[in-house]
């Protein structure tokens, strides 16, 4: 199952330590390489020193030092840009916000989510 995702890279951006951990340990099973990030500044770093592997970005959406909405915007303002990213967020009053800026995420989840449910939404914006 999922073998067409073992060459795949995904960046995966966290605040929260423990689900960071975790999931990034469930979703190695299964992709070739997990990068993972606990702020959007972080990720905005990694995804450009390694932009042309990464096949997907996961982002929680409410985060400290830079948002996953504010690291999107910064990322979709390169023209060449066409990294599908999933926003995640466990919290209602993000709606407000996402409204806003629907055309940033090729997919939306909200927590909590099951580690297929996340593997499932990657595997439909890669391929």
């Amino acid at each position: 199952m999922y073998e067409n995702l073992k060459n795949k890279t995904v960046l995966y951006i966290e605040d929260d330590q423990f689900i960071r951990e975790q999931t990034a340990s469930l979703l190695n099973v299964v992709f070739e390489n997990v990068l993972t990030a606990n702020n959007g500044e972080e990720g905005l770093q990694l995804f450009s020193k390694n932009s042309e592997k990464i096949h997907a970005i996961v982002t929680d959406i409410n985060m400290p030092i830079l948002t996953g909405i504010q690291m999107s915007k910064e990322l979709k303002s390169d023209k060449n840009f066409n990294t599908p990213i999933i926003g995640v967020s466990a919290y209602s009053d993000d709606d407000n916000m996402l409204n806003e800026a629907n055309d940033l995420f090729t997919l939306y989840l909200r927590k909590p989510i099951e580690i297929k449910d996340l593997i499932d939404a990657i595997e439909e914006v890669i391929l």
